[in-house]
């Protein structure tokens, strides 16, 4: 949850599924709070990936919120939020 430099913030989202075509996950998204755009990624998925498991770095403006989302196959919805307080904010313009 503590990042030294928001222009590299490494993020995983794993979902307990054992993706089988009866029950797996089929898209993943990362949303974010305060950056100006809330979409930070999404992926879908499905019994061929084997894992529910997607990772990536992004930059974040500054301290902030985190949501990702899970869709299963049947329709249900799962949800986390992380608070991510950043050392250094990326995307900062400084006065030359």
């Amino acid at each position: 949850p503590i990042v030294d430099n928001g222009n590299t913030v490494p993020v995983s989202v794993s979902v307990d599924s054992p993706m089988t075509p009866e029950n797996h996950v089929r898209t993943i998204a990362v949303f974010n709070e305060r950056n100006p755009q809330r979409e930070v990624f999404q992926c879908k998925l499905g019994p061929h990936n084997g894992r529910a498991t997607v990772s990536t770095r992004i930059r974040l403006a500054t301290t902030q919120k985190l949501v990702a989302l899970a869709q299963l196959n049947d329709g249900s919805w799962w949800s986390h939020t992380v608070d991510v307080i950043v050392a250094i904010a990326a995307c900062i313009e400084e006065d030359t």
